[in-house]
This record gives C-alpha cells, structure tokens and sequence, in this order.
C-alpha cells in the first residue's frame, strides 16, 4: 500500500508527508521516509521529538509552537533536525521563533498555516498574505509552504462530495499561494 501511494502521488507531481499522529512509531516514519515520503507530520512538538531522535527527518510541526516554553523546545528541535517545519499563523508567534532562533544563532523553517476548515490558522488571502510579509522581513524565519488541512473533508460520504467539498476549502489556500508568488514569497509547497 505504501509503495503504491507513493507511485501514486509521485505520478501526481505530489509528495508525501504523512502524519504520524496515528502510528506514533519513529520507525513505522522511518520505514515511510525509505519508501518515498518526504517526512512526517507531528501534531505536537513531543511526537517532533521523539521522532527527530530516532533520525526521522523532514518534520512539519502542525500545531504552532506557542510560548516561551514551547518555542525553546522547537528552537532545540531544529538543532537536532535543521529541515523540521513549524506551523505559524500569527504574528507575535512569529516575532517570538524569530527572536528565540536568533538568541540560538538558528534559522527556523516555518509554513503558514491557513484556517480553511475552521480549525486553526490565519485567513486565506489579505490576512495570509500579510503575515507572510511579516516573515519575509524576519531574517532568522524562512517560509517554505502553507499548510492547508481541510480535515472536515474526510468526513463527507460519496466521492463526488468529498472531492467538492475539498475543491471549496482548498481553493482560498490555492489563491492565496498565487498571490503570494505574484508578490516574490516563494511557497514551495501547499500542504493539505
């Protein structure tokens, strides 16, 4: 099954990064990353963790790192695994890993992190965009995607309607990608 989703999305020009809050195993993540994945998903910076020690690389943090506590953990985390991803979708958060990856001599990777299923996150388009000037400025924050998660999607039955329902939620996160690369903030990846 895992080499057949691969091929798949591989086929697709899509990449892989599953989330590993189901398995929870660094090595089940490690066997994924073997297989073609480009990392894994940790809902926590304590999954990021244990799965960086275990030599899991290519994280994306999905929740925000928020506070003092949580920010000098992933400032240690991205010492360990450099290319760990954190979600952001404010600006005061993003302030703090900047100053906190500057104390630490670090540069951060970050993704912003889009509310479309109304989950968490910032707004598509204006708010987005804003904040992703913001970073831009932050010399010690690099962006390297979005992250666009419509869970509410997997719940919608018949394919015709979940494939609908994900068109109308990740359409804001497309857009919002084409502005921000019209504006020269490269995103390399939208996530969802």
């Amino acid at each position: 099954n895992v080499k057949k989703m691969v091929a798949h999305a591989r086929a697709s020009n899509r990449a892989l990064r599953p989330h590993g809050k189901t398995h929870k195993c660094p090595e089940i993540a490690r066997y994924l990353v073997k297989q073609g994945a480009a990392g894994a998903c940790a809902a926590k910076l304590s999954e990021a963790e244990v799965f960086a020690a275990h030599g899991v690389r290519g994280l994306l943090v999905t929740t925000a790192a928020v506070g003092k506590y949580k920010i000098e953990r992933a400032v240690r985390l991205a010492g360990v695994a450099p290319d760990t991803i954190f979600s952001v979708d404010n600006a005061r958060n993003a302030q703090e890993l900047n100053d906190a990856a500057a104390a630490a001599k670090r540069k951060l990777w970050v993704a912003l992190d889009l509310c479309v299923s109304g989950r968490t996150g910032v707004m598509p388009g204006v708010p987005a965009v804003a904040l992703a000037e913001q970073i831009a400025r932050l010399p010690h924050l690099q962006l390297k995607g979005i992250q666009a998660y419509a869970g509410s999607a997997a719940h919608v039955k018949g394919w015709q309607k979940r494939r609908d329902t994900s068109l109308a939620l990740m359409t804001p996160a497309i857009e919002t990608r084409a502005e921000l690369n019209k504006r020269g903030i490269q995103t390399p990846w939208l996530s969802g």
